[in-house]
């Protein structure tokens, strides 16, 4: 029996999903982030073959689409990456996307209409009815990633120090990063972000845990952040809309771990982005618009069959 293989990248964690020719779900797995830029390529092609070799068992794979992060955005340094990922999967037939396409094949269900990602980083694509493409997003962290929970484990350690040294008043999210980062004296932060969090996207992203509880407490300053985070989402979004030019109401969905704060977000996302677009629940994962994506690719006769049981959640 041949099995399709989808791959959700991302810069924290990377998700596998194997499902047989009849679409039936087989086996998942987990590995670390697969961001070449911030891990190197020598660590994701390993994180991608013990997840390949963990879903595929013993079975044909007959394709595989990667939804690797920062693709398509580094030019020559891509090409060689992808080549040794090729090399490293061999000989399996793989399809590479940014994984923004599978974000939005996953959330779609591989419908007209665009998706943001917001998980380590930030990033939307669409596709029109004509088959246009667009995308908004996916700059580098060091001056773009906004509403992402990168941006915003950021933005939790500026406003500590606001509310550290009297700009601010103390609130929540204060004694809840202090308590979290064990910090007796607070200016401890300085060298704990020297050492911890500035060289890694994942471990600042995890502070976002700390705005999130003090959010649901009632933190309005916490709240204030998820405001601004979501109206820096729906700009990327709108730019995205704009290129696109729908010609009806279009459908706007959602992927990424900051997503899963619930109304935190989605309330001044869907405020900023106005009663212009639908704005609907995401249909499947993006590792599932990864394995779509595949079967697109390689088999596109086959794709009807495998989107029916992925969406019927077989």
């Amino acid at each position: 029996m041949g099995i399709w293989i989808g791959i959700d990248g991302g810069g924290t964690k990377t998700k596998y999903l194997a499902v047989s020719e009849h679409g039936i779900r087989l086996g998942s797995y987990i590995t670390g982030g697969t961001y070449y830029h911030i891990d190197g390529i020598d660590v994701v092609c390993a994180r991608l073959r013990e997840g390949v070799w963990a879903v595929k068992q013993d079975y044909e794979v007959l394709g595989i689409c990667f939804g690797m992060p920062g693709f398509g955005e580094s030019g020559t340094a891509d090409q060689d990456a992808v080549e040794k990922i090729r090399s490293t999967l061999a000989p399996y037939p793989l399809y590479v996307v940014n994984d923004v396409v599978a974000g939005w094949a996953g959330s779609l269900a591989l419908s007209p209409g665009v998706n943001i990602v917001a998980g380590t980083g930030s990033i939307a694509y669409g596709r029109n009815q004509e088959g246009v493409c667009a995308r908004c997003g996916g700059w580098m962290e060091f001056f773009s990633d906004e509403g992402s929970g990168y941006w915003l484990g950021r933005k939790t350690l500026e406003l500590f120090s606001k509310q550290s040294d009297g700009r601010l008043p103390k609130s929540k999210l204060y004694e809840l990063l202090k308590a979290h980062l064990k910090l007796r004296d607070d200016t401890e932060l300085n060298d704990l972000v020297r050492g911890v969090y500035a060289p890694s996207r994942e471990k600042t992203a995890s502070l976002q845990r700390i705005l999130f509880e003090a959010a649901k407490a009632g933190d309005a300053s916490a709240k204030e952040l998820y405001q601004e985070a979501g109206g820096e989402l729906a700009m990327i979004t709108s730019a995205v809309l704009k290129k696109l030019q729908f010609q009806n109401v279009p459908t706007v969905s959602y992927s990424g771990g900051v997503f899963e704060t619930g109304d935190l977000i989605l309330t001044p996302f869907s405020r900023a982005l106005g009663s212009s677009v639908k704005l609907m629940k995401p249909v499947l994962e993006p590792v599932e618009g990864a394995l779509l994506l595949a079967v697109h690719a390689f088999a596109p006769q086959e794709l009807p069959k495998i989107q029916n049981a992925l969406c019927r959640g077989q």
